[in-house]
């Protein structure tokens, strides 16, 4: 394709493959009229002649490229000379897609679900869950799994150690890299987090508007309101249960040092 107008507005298509464009929207980009943007998407439609390809209109929506099968899209692209650059998301090699899940998966840290992955690589349910397979064997050998929950889509579950360790070992080619990572992971112990000062300061907040406080709904509210915020570390994954022995020892030694004034 000649046409750098044509092509320009196929790749802005194909960037934003999951929705309908207008032709407004077009037009900014390409800084030409919406008169111009039509013209040239009616050219498109009269001569793409690709099986598996189309182009839809719809009004009041806008235009949208539809591909029946990743076969078509490759065909498609190479027809239209459209680079890599717009195709991203496009990985025929299996391990580009295994790299790209597993970031997907590991870096984003959200559940994603099979049918959108299946459609942003553009492949088929089959060859997902055959990829699927292969990351869970990986996974495997780090104490991780695959989890799924219904509707929201599939995540990977274990240890935080264990993600890291796996993305050290996967991902970090560079051996410089590799050696901090690990030295940082040997500091990353289950106790250097100890003692949690979340938790010293919820006691102490609550502690010291407890003694100024004449009120005892207020006072009851806090030291509940105090308790809870102290728990609460160890229901967000982020502190293990001597960070809070800890954090509640240092709450006491505080008191006893620093007793409250006699005034």
């Amino acid at each position: 394709m000649s046409n750098t107008k044509e092509k320009n507005i196929l790749q802005f298509l194909i960037k934003h493959k999951e929705r309908f464009v207008t032709s407004k929207e077009l037009a900014e980009h390409l800084s030409c009229s919406d008169r111009t943007v039509r013209n040239t998407l009616k050219l498109i439609d009269q001569t793409m002649n690709l099986q598996g390809v189309k182009l839809i209109s719809k009004q009041g929506q806008g235009y949208q490229l539809f591909f029946e099968n990743q076969e078509a899209y490759q065909k498609f692209r190479l027809t239209y000379e459209l680079g890599e650059v717009y195709t991203k998301t496009s990985i025929s090699k299996g391990d580009n897609r295994l790299v790209f899940i597993l970031n997907k998966l590991l870096f984003e840290q959200v559940p994603v679900l099979f049918d959108d992955l299946a459609e942003e690589l553009y492949v088929s349910r089959s060859t997902l869950s055959h990829d699927f397979k292969k990351i869970r064997g990986m996974l495997s050998e780090y104490n991780l799994s695959i989890e799924s929950r219904a509707n929201k889509g599939v995540y990977v579950s274990g240890e935080e150690r264990d993600k890291r360790c796996f993305i050290m070992n996967y991902f970090l080619e560079n051996q410089i890299f590799k050696t901090l990572f690990h030295i940082l992971d040997l500091l990353d112990s289950s106790f250097n987090q100890c003692p949690s000062l979340h938790v010293s300061f919820a006691f102490l907040s609550a502690g010291v508007y407890y003694r100024e406080i004449k009120s005892k709904f207020l006072k009851s509210f806090l030291c509940i309101w105090g308790f809870l915020l102290a728990i609460s570390i160890l229901f967000v994954y982020q502190h293990h249960f001597i960070d809070f022995v800890g954090g509640t020892l240092m709450f006491l030694i505080t008191c006893i040092i620093f007793p409250r004034k006699k005034g």
